[in-house]
């Protein structure tokens, strides 16, 4: 689904360029074409994974609602404690802070790290109410509901635990 949104959003950025072109009567180079298209993406990309894990869910939503299934009962969704947030907030955080500085103490080369820098830049900018949405609540919703819930819970009926896991 990310995938297609991001085809999607470089068909939007295509018809711009398109329209651009119309109006001034220039046509950019192809690679001005590619290197504005990954810009466009790289500076967007929260946009991506917020619309395709919302777009993940409504899917899911409506597979179960064809088949008559019960979408709670099928995912195994559950309550959250809510006494658990502020220390899973600070885990994360300590989490985080430990691979960034895990990260800066390996002998990794100059130029992975400035790839990793300017990739990590797109998910840290744009408005804070798309960071939120994107990274805190549709991400991880996304990631329960499709991997732990229903690709695991299925493979457990069919093989071992462990084996399921891996």
């Amino acid at each position: 689904v990310q995938l297609l949104v991001c085809i999607a959003m470089m068909f939007v950025y295509g018809m711009k360029i398109g329209m651009e072109t119309a109006i001034t009567g220039t046509m950019p180079s192809t690679v001005e074409m590619v290197e504005g298209m990954t810009d466009f993406l790289m500076n967007n990309m929260l946009w991506p994974a917020w619309i395709s894990g919302v777009l993940t869910l409504f899917a899911l939503w409506l597979f179960f609602i064809i088949r008559k299934k019960n979408v709670f009962q099928e995912v195994s969704l559950c309550k959250f404690d809510k006494n658990k947030v502020i220390p899973l907030i600070f885990l994360g955080v300590a989490t985080s802070f430990f691979i960034s500085c895990a990260l800066s103490l390996l002998p990794l080369p100059e130029s992975m790290l400035e790839s990793y820098v300017e990739s990590s830049q797109g998910l840290t900018s744009g408005s804070l109410f798309i960071r939120v949405l994107a990274t805190i609540i549709v991400a991880p919703v996304v990631e329960e509901v499709v991997f732990r819930e229903l690709i695991l819970s299925r493979l457990k009926k069919a093989m071992n635990i462990w084996v399921a896991i891996v």
